[in-house]
């Protein structure tokens, strides 16, 4: 038994080696020699599921939840299968991996990063804020943190113009169809210059 614990670990090793000179095709067969060798490291699966994704092989999922069955307090086997879960389009199950990696290890900034951007495939713009602020907390000089929190905020601001717009469009029409009821609130609203903008659209009409 100790001696096909050792081949395995040849093996990995000579994964680990071909995988950081991004030889995947090599790396992914000697992963997946030591896993055949030993199935009980959790890092033989993790690494197999690795190089499964890579190469979009349906098992990879499964491969992930081996990893993480032995060895369920490893924040990056959370991280790689959330991000996994994220590029076939299952968000709400990578919020899930991204949260139980965060909560094993906070400190990381790439793990609110990510979390950060799952927010704004969902539309929850203000939860991606917190995590890109939390990111910047951790890591304050990353240009791409700060470009991404940068380009949030440009975002938020399009979708907060929108809806103000769609508020102008209202007061306009309701204006038309009842002048004296919707004067008094005309000549008081100062939300965003409200009155300014609807009388500028009532004159371009």
């Amino acid at each position: 038994m100790k001696r096909i614990g050792s081949k395995a670990r040849k093996h990995f090793e000579k994964g680990m080696v071909l995988f950081k000179k991004d030889d995947l095709v090599e790396a992914s067969f000697e992963f997946e020699k030591a896993l055949e060798l030993d199935a009980n490291r959790a890092e033989h699966f993790f690494w197999v599921a690795k190089m499964m994704v890579e190469f979009g092989d349906t098992r990879t999922r499964g491969m992930f939840d081996a990893a993480i069955k032995r060895d369920p307090g490893n924040a990056q086997y959370h991280f790689e299968k959330g991000d996994y879960l994220a590029i076939k389009w299952f968000y709400d199950e990578a919020l899930v991996e991204m949260g139980i990696a965060i909560d094993l290890n906070p400190l990381n900034p790439d793990y609110h990063y990510f979390r950060g951007m799952l927010y704004i495939a969902l539309r929850r713009f203000a939860e991606a804020l917190n995590e890109y602020q939390e990111c910047l907390k951790l890591d304050p000089d990353n240009p791409e943190y700060m470009l991404a929190k940068r380009e949030l905020l440009m975002q938020m601001g399009k979708n907060d113009k929108t809806q103000e717009q769609k508020k102008v469009s209202v007061i306009v029409d309701n204006y038309k169809r009842h002048p004296l009821r919707y004067q008094g609130y005309l000549e008081i609203s100062t939300e965003l210059d409200l009155q300014e903008l609807a009388e500028k659209n009532m004159k371009e009409e």
